[in-house]
């Protein structure tokens, strides 16, 4: 069994304070910024075998939980505090500074993603060919269309023979697809 060093300064600093600050600056732009901060997130928070930074990674920053993830979170709550959102379906008002609802998490999201942090979506879509993974967003955008006109039958609006006759068809392709009408459709 191998030693775990973990290699966080006690005083991180203004380092890893100007990384974060520099996503919130570079909100609505290129991901130069996060691949920064996440670089830093990588430097100070992931877990390493004894012998310092050069050495094998053994958790991953994103990773860490319980007591060993205490640092992390404080990390996330200070990124978090950067973006004041606005409420769930409320437009932002950037003359207060806010955000739209989700920007942080997004913005956590995409930093974990550029530390490479694999969404369960990544997972699945590893060793499938580049047809496959279209094909199955594909399918999955159907489903959500045949279930959305499927909820709209009980209204009974305007056009619904118009919209069953593109429903059929839709339904076609969605089994074309791979997708199952009876089971899959709500």
């Amino acid at each position: 069994m191998s030693d775990i060093n973990i290699t966080t300064p006690s005083i991180i600093g203004s380092d890893l304070d100007e990384a974060r600050n520099g996503v919130k600056v570079s909100v609505g732009g290129t991901n130069e910024r996060i691949a920064f901060y996440s670089g830093k997130m990588d430097k100070y928070f992931d877990l390493r075998e004894a012998g310092g930074l050069n050495t094998k990674v053994t958790t991953k920053w994103y990773d860490r939980k319980g007591k060993l993830g205490t640092e992390v979170k404080e990390e996330k709550a200070k990124f978090k505090a950067m973006f004041p959102e606005c409420a769930k379906g409320e437009i932002a008002d950037k003359s207060k500074g806010q955000f739209s609802y989700g920007t942080g998490d997004n913005y956590w999201m995409r930093t974990k993603i550029e530390s490479g942090y694999e969404t369960p979506g990544m997972k699945a879509a590893k060793g499938k060919t580049k047809t496959d993974t279209i094909v199955d967003m594909c399918r999955a955008e159907l489903q959500t269309m045949l279930n959305r006109i499927n909820k709209a039958r009980a209204d009974k609006p305007e056009g619904l023979d118009l919209m069953l006759e593109v429903y059929e068809d839709l339904e076609v392709v969605f089994s074309t697809l791979g997708g199952n009408p009876d089971t899959d459709l709500k």
